[in-house]
């Protein structure tokens, strides 16, 4: 069965992720009061930032299990020089790029769970099969590359790190199912779904 556009959509979620009266996902920074709009072909490129400090610390660890003779602190130091240069781009690049909306009146907020039931099911599944098979493969090379008992610990870390992702993935699934009409369309015309559910209430 072909899934409708709603169901082919990328989503975003976060904490500073909220939704206008126009369906529009936006970024909301509290201390300025200003509202970002991300856009569709913007949603790539704010997945990849927002995930700043996760890409920093697997950047350390991946060059620090390389056979390249690397001092831990320069690992380190490199880690945290992607971790600054993603932040420059996303604070002083990325969000004066969006279409800015002042003084902006955050009132759609949707849990994480929420946003993330919007996508496919069979999306969904996907991204746990590649968060499990992240945790199994990072663990299984820590073993192979016979690290220290410090890295062992921190391959433990990350592995956990893919298998709560996979976990909060599962639970989207699960609430998707429980929720089969729940919707985070905000604007004039809701989903399909929303609208057929407000017509039995008519009815009835």
């Amino acid at each position: 069965m072909a899934l409708d556009k709603k169901s082919r959509e990328a989503t975003l979620s976060g904490r500073n992720i909220y939704k206008d009266n126009l369906n529009r996902y936006v970024y909301y920074n509290s201390r300025k009061r200003i509202g970002y709009v991300i856009t569709d072909d913007k949603m790539g490129k704010y997945s990849t930032l927002n995930f700043r400090y996760f890409l920093g610390f697997v950047a350390a660890v991946l060059l620090y299990t390389l056979d390249w003779g690397l001092n831990i602190f320069l690992c380190i130091g490199v880690g945290i020089a992607v971790i600054l240069l993603m932040e420059y781009t996303f604070r002083m690049k990325f969000l004066p790029s969006c279409i800015q909306i002042m003084d902006f009146e955050p009132q759609h907020k949707f849990t994480r769970i929420q946003m993330m039931s919007q996508e496919s099911v069979g999306r969904q599944w996907m991204k746990v099969a590649l968060f499990v098979a992240f945790a199994i493969l990072f663990v299984l090379n820590a073993y192979d590359q016979k690290f220290s008992q410090i890295m062992l610990i921190v391959s433990y870390g990350v592995s956990a790190a893919g298998l709560v992702m996979a976990g909060v993935q599962i639970a989207s699934i699960m609430y998707k199912r429980r929720h089969p009409d729940f919707t985070t369309d905000t604007g004039p015309r809701k989903g399909r779904k929303a609208e057929k559910l407000a017509e039995q209430k008519k009815k009835k």
